[in-house]
């Protein structure tokens, strides 16, 4: 484990209908003497999702797919996709 500093920055926006519509982008500046470690310069992620509450807040439905890329990568070919998917019951 290395200690240090690093920098992550995420801007989104929500449209407002039946459906919610959140777009995001975030990207990660780890600390220049850390970046050997964590075997990259900065890491993008690109991300679009939807979202549905069902019964109020009491029921939330996520799913989003994200695109991912690292510059300066220990490992070259890491450009790659990322689904998710959540269910959140609240009580």
């Amino acid at each position: 484990m290395y200690s240090g500093q690093g920098l992550n920055i995420q801007a989104s926006y929500l449209f407002r209908n039946k459906w919610k519509w959140p777009c995001a982008t975030r990207r990660s500046f780890p600390e220049e003497k850390a970046q050997p470690l964590a075997g990259y310069r900065n890491w993008n992620q690109t991300t679009l999702g939807v979202t549905r509450y069902i019964i109020g807040h009491s029921l939330k439905v996520q799913a989003d797919m994200s695109y991912n890329t690292r510059s300066r990568s220990a490992d070259p070919n890491y450009n790659r996709w990322e689904i998710r998917f959540q269910l959140e019951l609240g009580l």
